[in-house]
């Protein structure tokens, strides 16, 4: 793992969404226990709900529920249907202080994008809804009724639409998919400890990232110059 003691010059930072930009957490997890309910599935706990947050949903399913890939996508559009009618998204809120982060970069030139294993137009849904989709310069989810979804093949595909190369970017993620998607398309990866993937250091280390920050202001202090990320941090 490489440290770093001044910024990083970057040709693009890709930002995973759920865990790592926004805590989605509320609303994923009131929409997977109602699925888990419509299928006569015993509640799940805790412990199970946080692996939905991150992964594809039948991905999460099929692990969490033990389901065959039928049942899993089954579950899915029980759960895609759900969230459509409930709004849950306006559950989530923006980590403390990424958006500022978010905003250095573009200060600093270094174009801006998503990418997920979410649905594209959900994730475009939810930054219209907070009114920061001007902040990105491009959004790489699943497609509309894809539901495979492709993490590698759509940070390959930011890299390409900012116009940037997986040698001098930056893939930003809390969880063990996001370092396979990094290790996949050659592009260096930052380990964030404050979403629902990795719960400690050693948790993250066990991935090879090529960077770790514990805290907003630590990833801060890895990709902005002292006058950007000296300004503070705002409640986004």
């Amino acid at each position: 793992m490489r440290y770093s003691a001044t910024p990083l010059e970057l040709s693009a930072a890709i930002f995973d969404f759920d865990g790592t930009l926004i805590d989605s957490g509320p609303g994923i997890l009131k929409t997977v226990r109602a699925t888990a309910a419509e299928l006569g599935l015993p509640s799940p706990s805790e412990e199970m709900l946080r692996k939905f947050i991150g992964p594809p949903l039948i991905y999460s399913f099929t692990r969490t529920f033990g389901m065959s890939h039928a049942e899993a996508e089954k579950a899915s559009r029980i759960y895609r249907r759900i969230l459509a009618e409930t709004d849950a998204y306006k559950d989530a809120y923006f980590y403390p202080g990424i958006l500022d982060v978010v905003r250095g970069l573009r200060t600093a030139a270094v174009p801006v994008a998503i990418a997920s294993a979410k649905r594209t137009p959900m994730i475009e849904k939810t930054l219209e809804y907070f009114g920061v989709s001007d902040l990105f310069d491009a959004v790489c989810g699943a497609p509309a009724g894809d539901e495979i979804a492709d993490k590698p093949g759509n940070t390959r595909r930011a890299i390409e639409e900012v116009g940037a190369t997986a040698e001098a970017s930056l893939l930003i993620g809390d969880s063990d998919y996001d370092a396979d998607a990094a290790h996949k398309v050659g592009v260096p990866f930052c380990a964030v400890l404050w979403g629902y993937g990795f719960a400690t250091r050693s948790d993250a280390e066990a991935y090879d990232p090529d960077y770790i920050a514990a805290t907003v202001p630590d990833f801060a202090a890895l990709v902005l110059p002292p006058e950007l990320r000296d300004q503070g941090f705002t409640e986004n």
